[in-house]
């Protein structure tokens, strides 16, 4: 992290953050999505899997896709 340009203090505090998400500090479970947004959460495992197209973008020389 050093040699990437991170100073001192900003290293050290991405690893005490790397820690805290490994001993299940990010483990908790609100429920603020449900308030916010009135839906049920769901993993970003099943969003990734929904965006996949997102991020891909569509395949060279297929036609585009009309709505």
């Amino acid at each position: 992290m050093l040699a990437s340009g991170l100073s001192p203090w900003q290293a050290e505090g991405s690893l005490e953050l790397f820690d805290w998400i490994r001993e299940g500090g990010a483990d908790s479970v609100t429920s603020t999505v449900r308030e916010v947004t009135g839906n049920d959460p769901h993993s970003l495992a099943d969003w990734l899997g929904e965006m996949r197209g997102a991020f891909l973008g569509r395949p060279p020389g297929l036609a585009p896709e009309f709505v």
